[in-house]
């Protein structure tokens, strides 16, 4: 569903960015090359990106034990 209509973006790609570490509104359109317009996705964004850091934060958590088995 789009979620900025000022940039054509989706949910899906606001948590793409944001579970690969986009952790603002202003990092998710700079990471999809847009700027926010109007702002009233903002909330909805911000949403996003609260649901998405869980996921990254996991991921940046086994990405850290992985690393300190291979180098051990």
């Amino acid at each position: 569903m789009i979620i900025c209509n000022c940039n054509a973006i989706s949910d899906r790609e606001f948590s793409k960015v944001a579970q690969n570490g986009a952790g603002s509104i202003k990092g998710c359109f700079s990471v999809l090359g847009a700027k926010p317009n109007c702002g009233r996705c903002f909330t909805s964004v911000t949403k996003i990106i609260e649901n998405a850091r869980p996921q990254y934060e996991q991921d940046r958590s086994f990405e850290a034990r992985k690393t300190k088995v291979s180098v051990a």
